[in-house]
């Protein structure tokens, strides 16, 4: 006699790697960091037409942020879904892309360009972590 069980929907490993990931969101920082203090250096202002100027704080909170939710919606839709990482790689490209167009409120040349290379760094790193293949992937 077979017993038919009400199990929830079976779900695979998700292909994110969260190891990947801190690797990703670690060098994405010490480059964003590094551009901070070039960018302070060259007398950046940080004003970028917000109540507040950026700060290194700042910094590391938006780095950190986008990885950690992104990173963890990501690893929960994939478990199910694993093609949403190369939608996720791709619209956080373009997410980090796009927003650069805020940038154009800065109110000087050094503080928009260390900007928008800290939103580059960040969208490459995101995108090496969840497209770069692994030697176990074929």
């Amino acid at each position: 006699m077979t017993v038919a069980s009400a199990s929830a929907p079976r779900t695979s490993p998700s292909p994110v790697r969260p190891a990947r990931l801190a690797i990703a969101a670690a060098a994405a920082l010490a480059l964003n960091l590094g551009a901070f203090g070039l960018g302070a250096l060259a007398e950046a202002s940080w004003e970028v037409g917000q109540p507040y100027s950026v700060t290194a704080f700042a910094v590391v909170l938006a780095t950190l942020v986008a990885f950690v939710i992104g990173g963890g919606v990501t690893w929960l839709v994939a478990r199910r879904r694993p093609g949403f990482v190369s939608v996720a790689a791709w619209g956080g490209l373009a997410l980090g892309l796009v927003s650069m167009a805020a940038l154009l409120n800065a109110h000087d040349l050094a503080t928009g360009l260390s900007l928008a290379f800290m939103h580059v760094a960040t969208a490459a790193a995101w995108v090496w972590a969840l497209l770069w293949k692994r030697e176990d992937q074929s």
